[in-house]
């Protein structure tokens, strides 16, 4: 925890990835696959299992174009919205949050959407700490692609060397390291 308490304090910016770090959405995720599923076989005639997600999504993207992402939005939106209420915060992350200067830019990077982050932000108390905000509408690219990260960097103008990112998932650290951001995955407690 030192190593992160350093890193928390030597960087100009901080940012931190949604479900499974800040809070613990209880997505019913299998049931969104199957949605999400079923809505392509019987649209498109596409027989995808979309296990595991992000990357079929992507494939989706790229063949298809961004637009295909709408209704995919429609049904994530769907079952995130439903586990906003049963929400639990990660107590550990939240007071870290409080406890680091409104001086510090902070920012979130997830692969949830945009409104859902924002929810669940306000639901803990803390959404004015964060000054922006990359959801999974925001970017042509998932991760592991460090799209959402450098789009944070280019807002804030803070070079990569200066930026921190605190996830829970190996897509986490993997998008830290493309995009040359020190990751910290809270899951293992190991800095990257």
């Amino acid at each position: 925890m030192q190593g992160l308490k350093y890193a928390i304090d030597h960087a100009e910016l901080i940012v931190f990835d949604l479900d499974g770090t800040i809070v613990y959405l209880d997505v019913d995720w299998s049931a969104v696959k199957e949605e999400i599923s079923g809505y392509f076989f019987n649209k498109y005639g596409i027989n995808e299992s979309f296990s595991p997600m992000q990357p079929a999504i992507q494939r989706l993207v790229d063949r298809f174009g961004y637009s295909i992402k709408n209704p995919i939005c429609d049904i994530i939106r769907k079952h995130e919205s439903a586990a906003i209420p049963t929400s639990v915060a990660n107590e550990f992350v939240i007071q870290l949050i409080n406890s680091i200067s409104l001086e510090k830019k902070l920012a979130v990077f997830s692969i949830n959407l945009h409104e859902t982050i924002e929810q669940a932000l306000k639901k803990e108390g803390i959404f004015y700490k964060f000054d922006y905000i990359v959801g999974f509408e925001d970017v042509i690219h998932l991760k592991p692609d460090p799209e959402g990260l450098e789009q944070i960097l280019m807002y804030f103008k803070t070079d990569s060397s200066k930026a921190l990112y605190i996830g829970d998932k190996d897509i986490d650290v993997k998008a830290g390291k493309a995009a040359n951001v020190k990751t910290y995955n809270i899951s293992t407690n190991i800095m990257y």
